[in-house]
């Protein structure tokens, strides 16, 4: 058994994210992934598919010995190469509580479409409270104020682990709270303008065979009191985009399915957060919001 598992979420991980981003999300013009391994960027490099299909951009000052990386795959049919800029640096200096404290943690570029639409994105990791995920909002509506005027202003896209949690406190970010926040700023998410605290994005508990044992909990209570929340977020300003009626989709089989009240990892599912995709349009209706051509 323990080599079973080890096979499927250690050894064989990566081929199994990279499977999975080739099948099931093959169509995918923007990928966020979230606390990679350092290996895995050149596990991805070195895929012939992958590499032919995506611009694969990672944090300059990403350390190549930590693994919780933000990395922002870019469809090269969909996005002018010569026009991705890192401006990760100008997101950090908006950090006004420094609370993205580890290099790595967030990923973010200014990208052109074909269509001649520039795009602001953001791939972000939060701590594991979701304390830093606020101070990060603040941060980027900080940047596009102070750095862009009214005309030139990119359309925002940000792909996220939050670390949301069902109730809001002062040691835990609630959902509705960081809600509150986006409606105030004129941003949405693809959970809408109510989401949902108790449709979970990650859905995991500690067992009693790892070292933290104030930390674990019986099989009994893996619902109750084990990690079963709505983390994960793709958030745009409502002006910009906005989400294609029932095309957002939670997944934590790898097949664009998702099976209620079933602990995640797998032995076939190798992440402890779900896949979250969603069909974006521009908001504009005219001939002038055509993202691509």
């Amino acid at each position: 058994i323990r080599k079973t598992i080890c096979e499927a979420l250690n050894r064989h991980k990566n081929g199994k994210i990279t499977s999975i981003l080739k099948t099931t999300y093959q169509d995918a013009h923007v990928v966020m992934l979230q606390e990679t391994a350092s290996s895995f960027v050149n596990n991805l490099r070195n895929d012939a598919d992958l590499s032919a299909k995506y611009l694969i951009l990672s944090p300059k000052g990403a350390s190549p010995k930590r693994d919780q990386n933000s990395l922002i795959l870019l469809d090269k049919k969909v996005f002018v190469a010569d026009s991705v800029t890192e401006v990760t640096d100008k997101i950090l200096k908006y950090d006004s509580s420094k609370a993205i404290s580890s290099p790595g943690d967030v990923m973010a570029v200014t990208a052109t479409t074909t269509g001649d639409k520039t795009l602001f994105m953001v791939s972000f990791h939060g701590d594991t409270n979701g304390l830093a995920t606020k101070p990060l909002m603040h941060a980027i509506l900080a940047t596009l104020k102070e750095e862009y005027t009214a005309t030139n202003r990119p359309m925002l896209l940000i792909g996220m682990d939050g670390n949301t949690y069902k109730e809001h406190n002062e040691q835990y970010q609630g959902v509705l709270d960081l809600q509150t926040l986006l409606s105030a700023n004129g941003l949405s998410s693809v959970w809408g303008d109510t989401p949902d605290p108790l449709s979970p994005t990650t859905c995991n508990a500690r067992t009693y065979l790892q070292p933290q044992l104030n930390k674990a909990v019986s099989k009994k209570d893996t619902f109750t009191k084990g990690d079963v929340n709505l983390k994960d977020w793709i958030v745009f300003y409502k002006k910009d985009f906005i989400a294609v009626n029932d095309s957002t989709t939670r997944d934590n089989t790898g097949l664009a399915t998702y099976t209620n009240d079933m602990v995640y990892p797998t032995l076939d599912f190798p992440s402890d957060h779900a896949v979250v995709a969603t069909t974006l349009d521009a908001a504009v209706s005219d001939s002038s919001g055509c993202l691509f051509h």
